[in-house]
């Protein structure tokens, strides 16, 4: 009895990732490391120019797909610029690749024991976006955050209205 062997078969491919897709389809989610430029600053001990760095997370408020977060990020200093340490939640609402949104901000000291609660402002927009494990998903943002605190008398102490505006950029963390 006589055996043929069985021809070898070699064959070469390419995979190719899906092409890219417009960044408003860019689902934006999970932790980014954050860089604020302060351009102005009121009231507060802080200087035009002045960099601050941190962790922000983006929760989409749907299972798939593209569409509005809940941002969270640790707020607030050991400094006497603001003056207790918590985590700030802002809602973001989705436009295309753009997200907007504002939530009362506690707290600028003003004065010992005394709070002053602002508004913070958050304006961002998708600029870069790639396809990670299967996802179209946002890889950079830039945008800008204002606080801004009114006037207010705390006890004998008359504190004067306090904030900033900063430009933002933000990446996935590392």
């Amino acid at each position: 009895m006589t055996y043929a062997a069985s021809p070898v078969v070699t064959r070469r491919f390419t995979i190719k990732p899906p092409a890219p897709r417009p960044l408003r389809e860019a689902r934006l989610a999970g932790s980014f490391d954050v860089t604020q430029r302060f351009t102005s600053v009121y009231g507060i001990d802080l200087k035009a120019g002045s960099k601050g760095t941190g962790s922000w997370t983006f929760a989409p408020l749907c299972r798939a797909g593209v569409c509005s977060v809940r941002l969270t990020f640790p707020y607030g200093h050991a400094s006497d610029v603001i003056s207790t340490p918590h985590t700030q939640r802002v809602p973001l609402k989705r436009s295309g690749a753009a997200y907007s949104g504002a939530a009362r901000a506690s707290t600028l000291e003003c004065s010992i024991g005394h709070e002053v609660a602002g508004t913070l402002t958050v304006k961002l927009r998708v600029t870069k976006a790639a396809w990670i494990a299967g996802k179209w998903s946002a890889t950079r943002f830039t945008g800008i955050s204002r606080l801004a605190a009114p006037s207010a008398t705390a006890g004998i102490y008359r504190c004067p209205a306090a904030g900033y505006t900063a430009a933002l950029s933000g990446a996935p963390a590392s």
